[in-house]
């Protein structure tokens, strides 16, 4: 999607990145390397600028996503195109009414579905997240399971039923299979080019029109899968 960032923004390039649209919901797959918030270079600043350009966009509510990827982890984000339906997701996400299903690929191998549940906490200074051992309130609960694993690397998929900042990354670097290559979570690894892709959002109930929405992952993503597995195509994992 950074192809889209130019002198002049090229809309064609925003809608070949839509994965639908109705009268309440824009709803995109966003590329690794991309902001959803955060100024001119961000997905917010291209959603509004492509609404205004269809006239789709109410001067008394600016679109926005309720909630957000980080910036390497490409996938589906949800935008509200008016209030009410920003305040029905918000319901929908806080609630846990909505299923959120990501594919990643991890340090070592996971030979089985395992369920991490942690505290986390976040620190706003350094802008990470951590588990803090011996809290016995759980505030996060993610669900692993492994398509395709060897003793270097697991291929997951990975469930999470709750919506903490970082949680992905938090919870599987203490759990002792980081996401290769994150390096803000294992500081062994020498970049920061991690692979998480958020493939599926499900909402639990007819919140709108549409309620199941999928993305497949990048011809990036996959090459990495193919580096490292020597299999090119899961796509029976999509659903």
């Amino acid at each position: 999607m950074d192809e889209c960032f130019k002198s002049n923004i090229d809309f064609e390039c925003i809608r070949k990145r839509i994965i639908y649209e109705d009268s309440d919901l824009l709803v995109l797959d966003k590329q690794r390397g991309i902001l959803v918030h955060g100024g001119k270079n961000s997905l917010d600043f291209l959603v509004n600028a492509y609404l205004l350009s269809q006239n789709l966009r109410s001067l008394s509510f600016k679109p926005s996503a309720v909630h957000r990827l980080d910036r390497n982890t490409s996938g589906i984000v949800i935008f509200a195109k008016n209030i009410n339906t920003a305040r029905k997701l918000s319901v929908a996400f806080s609630s846990g009414s909505i299923i959120k299903k990501y594919f990643a690929i991890l340090l070592g191998e996971v030979k089985s579905t395992v369920v991490y549940k942690n505290h986390l906490f976040r620190n706003k200074r350094l802008k990470k997240t951590f588990v803090l051992e011996g809290k016995g309130d759980i505030n996060a609960i993610t669900k692993v399971s492994p398509i395709l694993s060897s003793k270097r690397a697991t291929l997951a998929e990975i469930v999470i039923e709750t919506g903490f900042t970082h949680q992905i990354r938090s919870q599987c670097s203490f759990n002792n299979h980081p996401l290769i290559n994150d390096k803000k979570y294992y500081d062994k690894f020498k970049k920061s080019d991690y692979f998480l892709h958020a493939f599926l959002v499900k909402f639990n109930g007819t919140f709108f029109k549409k309620n199941e929405f999928y993305s497949k992952p990048s011809l990036e993503f996959l090459k990495q899968v193919k580096d490292i597995f020597d299999v090119y195509e899961f796509s029976e994992f999509f659903k």
